[in-house]
């Protein structure tokens, strides 16, 4: 199994989430619905529910715009590795509607998928199920990962297109305007403790 520990390996879909391409709105709103549910459980089991997650949460269950996903709605999914049923192939699928990767355009076979570009990358789907991942970059080939099952390699996937939020990983350039933000943070926390024990909140919290 591969080395990465900061990747849930071995964790099961939830099944009967659609994912795209949608039937209909009420498949996309199940879908939405969900990763909102999903958002909620990870800050709820993190013993971390702050505002930004509140402020995530009013939003993901009305982003439902018809057969497809809003790039930023599956940059979420991607974030939170979201356990919707998806395989490989509906992965690879829904990254290239999204257009997600920019210049990255997925290829798509029935025991291949990667993109051509610097570095290039592909997996190849062994007779057992499980995969080999490679890069290619500057004409040397290297052996990159291995994922046991179809389920591992969309976590594969899903680990290696997750993007860097700015700021981390990021030069923060504006130091002045970072400062005085988070010189505001403060007040704004106070205030939402006060809000969080209202009961629609609190006694969600706690599972009542």
């Amino acid at each position: 199994m591969i080395e990465r520990q900061d990747i849930p390996w071995g964790r099961p879909p939830v099944p009967g989430i659609p994912v795209p391409p949608f039937d209909d709105a009420e498949q996309s709103r199940a879908f939405h619905s969900a990763l909102a549910e999903h958002v909620f459980c990870l800050a709820r089991a993190a013993g971390r529910f702050d505002p930004a997650t509140f402020a995530l949460l009013s939003i993901l269950p009305g982003a439902a715009p018809g057969t497809g996903l809003e790039p930023w709605v599956l940059r979420v999914a991607l974030s939170t590795f979201f356990p919707a049923p998806w395989t490989p192939w509906n992965l690879a699928t829904a990254l290239n509607a999204a257009a997600l990767d920019g210049y990255q355009r997925w290829f798509i076979e029935p025991h291949r998928i990667g993109y051509h570009s610097d570095p290039e990358f592909w997996a190849d789907r062994s007779p057992d199920g499980s995969w080999t991942s490679y890069f290619r970059e500057r004409g040397q080939l290297r052996r990159d990962r291995e994922a046991a099952s179809d389920d591992d390699m969309v976590l594969l996937l899903t680990a290696h297109v997750r993007a860097h939020p700015y700021p981390f990983g990021w030069r923060v350039r504006d130091e002045t305007r970072m400062a005085a933000l988070a010189d505001r943070a403060g007040p704004t926390l106070a205030a939402w403790e006060q809000h969080a024990t209202w009961p629609y909140i609190a006694d969600r919290l706690t599972g009542d």
